[in-house]
């Protein structure tokens, strides 16, 4: 193919994908700030805690409605030093959580619906209200700069 070819070839091909959101309006101020959020977490130095495990998935890794699993809600969340456990408690409206190994720490609960900062104690234990949506959380641990931050995937209860 001659380099006039694929000129007009991408161009047409530019002209289609420009047309395949003419229908749709303009996007959501909500899908915006998840959009940002999604991409938050690429500060220099952070890891990432990859979700594991999750007792509200089924065997073929989908969501399900009733849970897989009797009993609350956990997720496992892991990093290259750090676990974070999360579980939602039986009234469903907190998020209690635990870092393994356990220390202080900041941790910040991110999503388009909600935002929260706490500290967790020596233990490595913190709650937060359950978000709505879609969340991740960034955890924070010693001084500034002594140790990477870590940031989970993002998932929705």
């Amino acid at each position: 193919m001659g380099n006039e070819q694929t000129v007009e070839a991408d161009e047409r091909l530019m002209e289609e994908l420009w047309g395949l959101d003419a229908g749709f309006g303009p996007i959501p101020a909500d899908v915006t700030a998840a959009a940002v959020d999604a991409y938050s977490w690429r500060t220099t130095g952070a890891e990432v805690a990859g979700l594991i495990d999750d007792t509200g998935l089924g065997d073929d890794g989908g969501l399900t409605d009733d849970g897989a699993r009797p009993g609350p809600r956990r997720l496992r969340f892991a990093g290259t030093d750090l676990t974070v456990d999360v579980e939602v408690d039986a009234d469903g409206d907190e998020l209690a959580g635990r870092l393994v190994p356990p220390g202080p720490a900041t941790v910040e609960l991110r999503g388009p619906c909600n935002r929260a900062v706490v500290t967790a104690d020596r233990g490595g234990r913190f709650s937060v209200p359950v978000p709505t949506g879609a969340f991740s959380l960034r955890c924070r641990r010693g001084r500034s700069g002594s140790r990477p931050d870590v940031v989970t995937d993002w998932v929705t209860l």
